[in-house]
């Protein structure tokens, strides 16, 4: 697999949407390139957003401890609260919506769109994941659920 393309868009340290376009130059034409900054700058959250796209999962929610489901229904009626180790929370605060894109090409040569995105809903509490897989060579086909419905066709492809 090869990443031709990154999007994210309030993820974290990111506002707004940003593009890495792994295709265009000068990235295209760099056979190798490091990811530097500050800290708090996104560097890990480039990475996040490649893994949130794959897989519904991000390397900074691993080892963060969970708390138990009774403990967090007292907290939800409270102020809507999720786990820690959620991965909606990486979406940037006093945002409504957060999303990452990752389109890859496979050994075949087939073009693919992996997605994911969440957003607060109107009651101020946070809604689902929705997942999408867009297969954009050479066939045109798509597929939007949950990561149980997109996880397993993702993880047979790659």
């Amino acid at each position: 697999m090869k990443i031709d393309k990154i999007t994210l868009c309030n993820l974290a340290s990111f506002e707004g949407e940003q593009i890495i376009d792994f295709t265009a130059s000068p990235l295209r034409a760099a056979g190798l390139f490091a990811i530097t900054g500050d800290t708090g700058a996104g560097k890990s959250t480039l990475l996040d957003a490649i893994c949130l796209a794959l897989y519904d999962n991000a390397p900074r929610f691993d080892d963060i401890e969970r708390i138990s489901r009774d403990d967090l229904e007292v907290s939800e009626e409270e102020n809507n609260a999720i786990q820690a180790s959620d991965t909606r929370n990486i979406m940037r605060r006093g945002q409504k919506s957060a999303y990452s894109l990752v389109e890859f090409t496979l050994h075949d040569g087939s073009r693919y769109e992996a997605g994911w995105t969440c957003r607060t809903k109107r009651t101020g509490s946070i809604a689902a994941v929705s997942r999408t897989l867009k297969q954009l060579s050479p066939k045109k086909k798509s597929m939007e659920g949950s990561t149980n419905q997109i996880q397993p066709v993702i993880n047979e492809l790659l």
